[in-house]
């Protein structure tokens, strides 16, 4: 999964960091929209494809929420498909062993 946000609003996100970290930087802003840009077309490119995640227009609660759905659903797909596996090696086992 990857987590990104249009250009204009990852330069607002930015300029609104403290100071301190320098995120206000027009070199680090163009660094961090690049970053952005290949992380959205990363994902397209790879199979299976990468799921993105638009948090242009979501706020932190759903954004937070939408990554907390995209776990469980992949934790309980991979549990199944590891259980089916460990199932399916034993009688498998048991077959060959007979």
């Amino acid at each position: 999964m990857n987590i990104y946000c249009s250009d204009d609003e990852l330069e607002k996100r930015l300029i609104k960091r403290p100071q301190w970290g320098n995120c206000q930087n027009k070199k680090f802003i163009d660094k961090q929209k690049e970053f952005n840009n290949w992380v959205k077309n990363y994902g397209k490119e790879k199979k299976p494809e990468i799921e993105l995640i638009d948090t242009t227009d979501l706020t932190l609660e759903k954004t937070v929420e939408n990554v907390r759905i995209w776990i469980n659903e992949k934790m309980t797909t991979k549990f199944i498909e590891i259980i089916f596996n460990k199932i399916f090696n034993y009688y498998r086992s048991i077959t060959i062993l007979h």
